[in-house]
């Protein structure tokens, strides 16, 4: 097989879906991989500063991911978030200081050794990974972007009310 070949496979994993916001991240340990799978996605104060939000489509751009998140890990996280539970929270959630992935993490943030807020975005947002060297995608099986749960509906009501810790 060509290089061109396996881009396409990884390509592919990760979808040009139009109804998701897509979201990469690498690490170099598959047990890690597979521990974000099963228990989520622990991020510090801002999905965005530890993942790079892609377009799926945009074949250079998923070339540059590639290129600059290399060094992190062999193995990229896929993380798919449905449009309609982004723009149902991103309504809810506005003129208030707070983010969409605050309701969608698991668990209660915590702060950080940084005293920075620590999230947990819950698995079924996990599509899953890809293995560059073996050049294959592991799909969760908790995977669900749009399921809107009910405690993401008490997540917004506890940061609305000052209910939590941080």
């Amino acid at each position: 097989m060509s290089e061109h070949t396996h881009d396409i496979e990884f390509h592919n994993f990760i979808s040009s879906d139009h109804d998701v916001l897509k979201y990469l991240h690498n690490t170099s340990d598959e047990e890690i991989a597979i521990s974000i799978m099963q228990n989520g996605f622990r991020f510090e104060s801002r999905l965005d500063y530890t993942t790079d939000m892609v377009s799926g489509s945009d074949v250079v751009q998923i070339e540059y991911f590639k290129l600059i998140r290399k060094k992190y890990g062999k193995f990229t996280m896929v993380l798919h978030i449905g449009k309609s539970i982004v723009d149902k929270y991103n309504l809810l959630l506005k003129n208030t200081v707070f983010f969409f992935y605050e309701v969608l993490s698991q668990v209660e943030p915590e702060l950080s050794q940084d005293g920075e807020s620590m999230f947990v975005l819950h698995p079924q947002f996990v599509k899953g990974y890809y293995d560059h060297e073996k050049k294959i995608g592991i799909i969760n099986p908790k995977f669900n972007p749009y399921l809107d749960l009910p405690e993401f509906q008490q997540n917004l009501q506890d940061l609305s009310s000052g209910k939590t810790k941080i």
